[in-house]
Order: C-alpha cells, then sequence, then structure tokens
C-alpha cells in the first residue's frame, strides 16, 4: 500500500493518468457523435425532399394552369354560342310578334310549303 500512496505523489503520474483519461473519455464522446447521422446528412435528405415536393407542386400547377386554358376556351365558346342563340331567339321573337294571320288557303299552303310541309 506504500508503494501506491508514493506513486500517487508524483505528479507526473496524475498528470499521465488524467491524461489517459481524458483521451479515453474523448475516445468515446467521439464515436458517439459519428453513431449518429450527421447534420449534412439529414440537411440533404432535406434538400433532396424540398426538391422532390417542390417538383411535383410544379407538376400540379402547370396541369391546372392546363385545365384553367382548356375552361376558359370553352367558356368563351360557350359565351358566343349563347349569344348566337339569344339573338337567334330576340329574331324569332320579333318575327313571331309580326305574325299575321293567312288572308286565304293559297297563303296558308305557301306558308306550310316554306316552312316545310307539303301540302297539296
Amino acid at each position: 500500500m506504500e508503494f501506491f500512496k508514493k506513486i500517487w505523489a508524483i505528479p507526473i503520474v496524475k498528470i499521465l493518468t488524467f491524461i489517459i483519461v481524458g483521451f479515453l473519455v474523448l475516445s468515446i464522446v467521439a464515436w458517439a457523435a459519428n453513431s449518429f447521422p450527421r447534420q449534412s446528412v439529414v440537411d440533404q435528405i432535406i434538400k433532396d425532399r424540398e426538391v422532390e415536393i417542390e417538383k411535383n407542386y410544379k407538376d400540379q400547377i402547370a396541369e391546372k394552369d392546363a385545365q384553367i386554358g382548356s375552361l376558359n376556351e370553352q367558356l368563351s365558346q360557350s359565351e358566343k354560342e349563347y349569344a348566337n342563340l339569344k339573338k337567334t331567339y330576340l329574331n324569332l321573337k320579333k318575327a313571331y310578334s309580326n305574325v299575321e294571320k293567312p288572308k286565304d288557303v293559297q297563303e296558308t299552303k305557301r306558308r306550310f310549303n316554306d316552312m316545310g310541309y307539303t301540302t297539296k
């Protein structure tokens, strides 16, 4: 026992012991830190996922823009058709209000023939 008391009394042994213990602790901490994923790996995964999400988002926007364009064309065609039908309706309404009763049988037959009904 005396021998160990004398050895611990020497400051160089104490210093070397602290250095070795410190080196072991540092090695364990470094090994533990390397066992977890590095921040750069996590950052790269996040960036890759961000790029993928952005690409999907832009693709969806382009698809929706194409659908909007198609629907706008259909709307403009429908509006033109509506305007033509409204114009025809107003013309027919105007013509209907100006219709007079036929004066004789010949005029009645002529009107039926004009509408596509054949008469004798």
